[in-house]
């Protein structure tokens, strides 16, 4: 899809298990979800997520919150920073996206992007809802100069 004058990509999170795309449950637990190694420059401007089973707490006590992290440096939390969070509304209904909008952050070779689940939906009797996140970036121009972690071979 053509964006100004760059074309924008989508991400949808998968799982690590199955390769397929990672179906989190309102309730999930806190912690890290997903994980996605950049390998190639590439700049984000949105987080989302897309509800796929309707979010209807029975009585809510604590709303759903899952956030986009970036780590600087490979498979380390050292100088991890927090992009944007997505709240999980009681009452979404499936279909239904919620994004995002950040200023734009330019990505390096090496870094990687933390799907985390920051808050568990909670609430009496029954919780249901089911969603997948996803972010959209666009490639940047880069000689692997540039990259830290990028090296050419002969």
């Amino acid at each position: 899809m053509a964006y100004g004058t760059y074309d924008k990509d989508v991400h949808i999170f998968q799982c690590g298990t199955h390769g397929i795309d990672l179906v989190s449950a309102l309730e999930v637990s806190t912690g890290d979800l997903a994980l996605f190694d950049v390998v190639e420059p590439i700049t984000v401007t949105r987080f989302g997520v897309l509800a796929t089973v309707t979010y209807d707490y029975d009585t809510q006590t604590a709303e759903g919150q899952v956030s986009l992290d970036r780590r600087v440096a490979y498979g380390s939390d050292t100088d991890r920073v927090e992009l944007a969070i997505i709240k999980q509304t009681d009452g979404t209904a499936a279909g239904t996206v919620i994004k995002k909008d950040f200023n734009p952050v330019d990505l390096d070779v090496g870094d990687q992007l933390v799907l985390e689940a920051k808050v568990q939906a909670a609430g009496g009797g029954s919780i249901a809802g089911d969603w997948k996140a996803f972010f959209c970036y666009h490639k940047r121009a880069e000689v692997t100069a540039n990259q830290a972690e990028q090296t050419d071979t002969a």
